[in-house]
Formats: structure tokens, sequence, C-alpha cells
């Protein structure tokens, strides 16, 4: 098994599809390990796609990256980041917006990625990834859910 970084966008948490996505994520056959809701701040977002810096697409995408709430996820599976990318392209065609950056996911583009991204935005220790599954959450006072007594990862 293998993980990978995954993220709901802002289009798709504030047209309320979270749900029908997660379902998806789930019916092929992902375990999602642990999952987050929260705003990104534009650092975060610059952090993250940081390999289209310079493309003229680029501050659209970290503004609307950190224009609202997003649902950062690990997720589990046998070739995870492949798998995930193939996953993505259906929930792309099905929930994509009018934007090009409004396309509803984010996964890592490779395992490299995966590992970049997961030691940034995993706000757990690694261990317990794979010891524990998710932990009890409760609300701060953005009203996004998140984990209790997390981490970020830091190789």
């Amino acid at each position: 098994m293998s993980l990978t970084f995954a993220m709901i966008k802002p289009d798709a948490v504030l047209n309320k599809k979270v749900g029908e996505i997660i379902s998806i994520i789930e019916e092929n056959g992902f375990n999602i390990k642990t999952m987050q809701k929260r705003l990104l701040c534009s650092f975060e977002a610059q952090f993250l796609y940081k390999g289209h810096e310079g493309k003229s697409f680029y501050h659209k995408l970290i503004e609307f990256t950190s224009s609202g709430p997003v649902v950062l996820m690990v997720l589990e599976k046998d070739d995870c980041v492949n798998q995930w990318r193939k996953t993505m392209v259906d929930i792309r065609k099905k929930y994509s917006g009018k934007e090009p950056q409004e396309n509803a996911v984010h996964g890592s583009d490779s395992d490299e990625s995966a590992v970049y991204e997961l030691g940034w935005f995993t706000w757990i220790d690694v261990r317990d990834i794979i010891a524990n599954p998710l932990q009890s959450s409760e609300e701060d006072n953005t009203g996004a859910n998140f984990i209790k007594g997390t981490i970020r990862i830091f190789p």
C-alpha cells in the first residue's frame, strides 16, 4: 500500500460536492487515512503549486486555491498516486467549473510530489497514519473541522 496527498478544491466545497466526491474516492477502493477541512493561506497555495510558478495561470490558481475552504486528505491504496490520478479524471469531468483552475480536486502527480506534499500538508505524525484510523475531530472558530492533537511532518 502507498499514500498520496489529495485535496478537494474550493469550487467543489462551496458547491456542496464534498460528500459525492468522498463517495467516489471510497467506491474506487481508496482508504481515507485522515482528512481536514480548512482554508489555505496564499503562502500554502504557492507552496503547493510551486511547479507552476511563472506560468500564465499561476496567480489565478493561487488566488482561487486560497479563496475558500478545501478538504485535505491522505489517501491509501496500492499504486496510490497513479490510481488517484485516474480517479481525478472522472471527478473533474463531473464537477469542473467554468475556469480551468475550478477542477474540483488536486492530487500529487508523482511519488516524489506525494512525499513533498504530504510532508508539508500532513497534520499528523506519519506513524499515526499507519497505526490509527481517523481520530476524533472538533470544530475551530472558523467552522472547519480538524483532527485533535496533530502535527506537521518534516522528514
